[in-house]
This record gives C-alpha cells, structure tokens and sequence, in this order.
C-alpha cells in the first residue's frame, strides 16, 4: 500500500527532454578555459552538468574545480620563472576537454539529440574574459604578497 503523506513521483529526467538545453560542446570548453582560465572550465562544465540534471555532479566540479583553482592561485608565485607558460593551459584545458567528453555530451551528440542546443560563441568569450579578470583579481594580491613576504623570508 502507498503512503498517501510521501511526495508524489515523477520523472524528471522526461521533463528536462521536453525543453531545450543549452550545452557547452567540448570545444566550447577548450577555448573558453584556454582564454578565460581555469574558473571559466569549472563555470562551463558545472552549467553542462546542471543542464543534464547531474546535480551531485555539479556539485563535485565546484568543490574540486574551486578547489584545484585555490591551490593554482597560492602555486602560481612559486612557480620558477624558466617553466613554460603554456604548460598549466594545456594542462587544466585538456582536463577539461576529457571531463566534458566522458561525463558530458561530446559535439555529435549535441547536435544528433533534439533536446539540446549550443550556447552562443559570444556568451563564451564573455564568460571568459569575466573568469579572466576575476582570475587576475585573486592572482595579483596573491603575488604582491608573496613579493613582499619573500624578502622576508630570505633572511
């Protein structure tokens, strides 16, 4: 018998196919989190995996990705000034790229499932250029800090 005081049960999943989802593809991510750093990947991947209904998910990407980006921001000083400075681009960029195309929908997807659609091209480069200059707001404090702590250090 059922409980006539539980919650009613509906599919959900049925009810996010009925309209359309804008995705970020696989290479919107790449170039977004190329230009707009590693805030832009987790923003992208965190708003694909809330479109697909895969909210632990999201929730995962934004503790580790916030997280990751932390422990980027507070190593970034330390880094040697001889290491190549396409190195943690590439990096963060194809870590992205993998996360979307193996949880997420890679770009035939997209475009073969009626049920979703790309974002605009514009509203990466705007996300990106926002992520980047929220990325140099934590950076520079942090440097500058590191700049005058470093002197200290030293004796």
């Amino acid at each position: 018998m059922d409980n006539p005081y539980s919650t009613p049960k509906s599919d959900i999943g049925t009810l996010a196919a009925a309209k359309i989802i804008p995705m970020y593809s696989p290479n919107q991510i790449t170039v977004g989190a190329f230009f707009g750093g590693p805030l832009a990947a987790v923003y992208f991947l965190y708003q694909n995996f809330t479109g697909l209904n895969q909210f632990d998910k999201a929730q995962k990407t934004l503790i580790w990705g916030l997280s990751l980006c932390f422990i980027f921001v507070c190593l970034l000083p330390l880094i040697p000034d001889n290491f190549p400075n396409t190195v943690l681009p590439v990096a963060y960029c194809v870590a992205a790229r993998q996360l979307s195309i193996q949880y997420q929908c890679s770009k035939p997807q997209i475009i073969e499932n009626d049920s979703f659609t790309f974002q605009s091209n514009w509203r990466v480069f705007v996300i990106s250029v926002a992520a980047l200059l929220l990325l140099m707001v934590l950076v520079v404090p942090v440097i500058f800090a590191f700049e005058m702590i470093s002197p200290i250090l030293a004796n």
